[in-house]
């Protein structure tokens, strides 16, 4: 939420969500790595595609590492916090898994989260807030939706397959950005597009490295 906040235009607010939809991937490797999951060669290639695409989309279409520090370096603090926040959701889920015994919490962490941002506006923290009808709607409908996921999100890597649920996920950036676009009236490049829909891709050869693994340690009956 920070991200976002912190964020500066349309397009930018996006750019910062794109980094932060590596956490599909990023569940996948830190489940094979923690929870005994088994995947073969092709998580490393599809690893590399989602990185690669979120480096392509925040470096405007050019695969430039100086291009990419310049414009991460415009609004450093925004693009960390969506780093941060995708490891933060990658953990969570591992680790909700791991220790949850079966009960969600994420009513509690919510209410949290709302009682802790509520404060920071109470105090006056950021920039003089102009309140809009659009604001107000965004808030409701932007808070009701955040809730009702995360409660869903967190009841099925405590009782479902967690890289089936992952992989439910991977479309996630392509609906986020058509919303985005609507909503926010960003004007969204073509190599944008391209780099959204290569995470996307990669997210998925990720999650097929993990279903090909299984099915190649099935003993034949």
């Amino acid at each position: 939420m920070f991200a976002v906040y912190f964020s500066v235009g349309g397009a930018q607010t996006l750019e910062v969500g794109m980094v932060n939809y590596l956490w599909p991937a990023l569940t996948i490797v830190f489940s094979v790595l923690l929870t005994g999951v088994k995947a073969n060669f092709w998580l490393i290639p599809g690893l590399l595609i989602c990185i690669s695409s979120v480096f392509w989309i925040v470096s405007n279409g050019e695969f430039s590492l100086l291009r990419f520090i310049a414009h991460v370096t415009e609004n450093p603090l925004s693009y960390l916090l969506a780093l941060g926040a995708a490891l933060f959701l990658t953990l969570y889920s591992i680790f909700t898994k791991l220790w949850g015994r079966g009960q969600n919490f994420s009513t509690i962490i919510l209410a949290l989260d709302s009682i802790f941002f509520a404060f920071l506006w109470i105090a006056g923290f950021g920039d003089d807030t102009v309140v809009t009808v659009k604001g107000v709607v965004s808030l409701l409908v932007g808070g009701f939706a955040i809730g009702l996921a995360y409660g869903c999100w967190t009841h099925g890597v405590l009782h479902g397959n967690i890289t089936v649920l992952s992989m439910a996920s991977y479309f996630t950036p392509v609906m986020s950005c058509v919303f985005g676009a609507i909503w926010l009236g960003a004007q969204l490049s073509t190599s944008f597009w391209i780099g959204s829909l290569f995470l996307v891709f990669g997210s998925i050869v990720c999650w097929f490295s993990t279903k090909e693994a299984s099915a190649g340690n099935q003993k034949p009956k």
